[in-house]
């Protein structure tokens, strides 16, 4: 998707709910239309619950949104294969004193 500060794959995306308003509220002679993102508790509900494609299930919106966590963060190989080293030494541990 163009302008978006991330990459966004379009298949997958979701609308955030807005509310539409005619007029600058500060400038009343601004009557180009506005558009407010609705940054609510049940309007953040609403943008999981209601993904714009109907085929996706609960299950493959979980499994998206892990692996929009997982890609948050890109790094260089060989950090990424330093960081799953560190991971699986420390996972040798059985128990870990302090």
């Amino acid at each position: 998707m163009k302008r978006c500060l991330i990459k966004v794959d379009a298949t997958y995306a979701r609308q955030i709910p807005a509310k539409k308003h005619i007029s600058s509220t500060s400038r009343k002679e601004d009557k180009k239309l506005k558009r407010r993102i609705l940054m609510s508790p049940q309007s953040i509900r609403v943008y999981f619950n209601n993904p714009m494609i109907s085929s996706t299930t609960h299950t493959d919106i979980e499994r998206d949104i892990t692996k929009t966590y997982l890609g948050i963060i890109t790094a260089a190989e060989i950090l990424e294969t330093r960081i799953r080293n560190i991971k699986t030494a420390l996972s040798n541990y059985a128990s870990f004193e302090a």
